[in-house]
């Protein structure tokens, strides 16, 4: 045994003595247990192997390479749209800001943001 195993062995064994560790000890075998019996622990166990963690990678890289176009695309009117509003002046008053309603590419964005809206609207969040 190594110094450093012998170092290590005795900081454990002086840990042990600890009545506080001592819990954290048994609370975390409690919960091993209550992962494995609820099945938690085989799923993750599953989704933890090599071969199918190399897997999904390969497929996630396929993925991506051939979207690469798509979001090269979008990054690009993304940045367009930066440019757009770092440009765009605010509106001087409300009755400016009212004409800004006539736009037809503004009542575009509008409609779409309420479109988006009812259906984050229509998600129920189920929070325990």
């Amino acid at each position: 045994m190594s110094v450093e195993e012998k170092d290590v062995l005795g900081r454990l064994l002086a840990e042990l003595e600890n009545e506080e560790f001592q819990q954290s000890i048994d609370k975390l075998i409690n919960i091993i247990k209550n992962l494995e019996a609820s099945g938690i622990l085989d799923f993750l166990e599953a989704i933890t192997d090599p071969a199918l963690l190399n897997k999904l990678t390969e497929l996630f890289l396929i993925n991506i390479s051939d979207k690469s176009e798509f979001f090269e695309g979008l990054l690009d009117q993304l940045t367009d749209i930066a440019a757009v509003i770092e440009k765009t002046e605010e509106p001087k008053s409300l009755t400016s800001l009212l004409a800004e309603l006539r736009d037809p590419e503004v009542l575009r964005g509008m409609a779409r943001m309420i479109k988006m809206l009812k259906i984050l609207g229509a998600i129920e969040l189920k929070i325990s």
